[in-house]
């Protein structure tokens, strides 16, 4: 799969591979609905699903503003 322009990234809630150019690594995120921590009224945006590498500073509900987006890899499953 080719990294494509974050435009065209499902909306659905649907999880997907997202970066853009400062981002150490790519992230799992999904486009919906944000509660900010600091209350307020709910938001729609781009929040960080699960961090592969689990970089300590993009926790789960980290909000994120991704250039390009990729569908996530299937999983090993040790199949030939």
């Amino acid at each position: 799969n080719e990294w494509q322009p974050i435009e065209t990234a499902p909306q659905d809630g649907t999880v997907i591979l997202v970066r853009n150019e400062v981002m150490q690594h790519p992230v799992e995120a999904r486009w919906g609905e944000y509660q900010p921590s600091y209350g307020g009224p709910a938001k729609v945006a781009w929040s960080v699903w699960r961090d592969p590498q689990q970089f300590p500073c993009l926790p789960r509900g980290a909000l994120v503003i991704p250039t390009e987006w990729v569908e996530l890899p299937l999983p090993n499953d040790g199949a030939a």
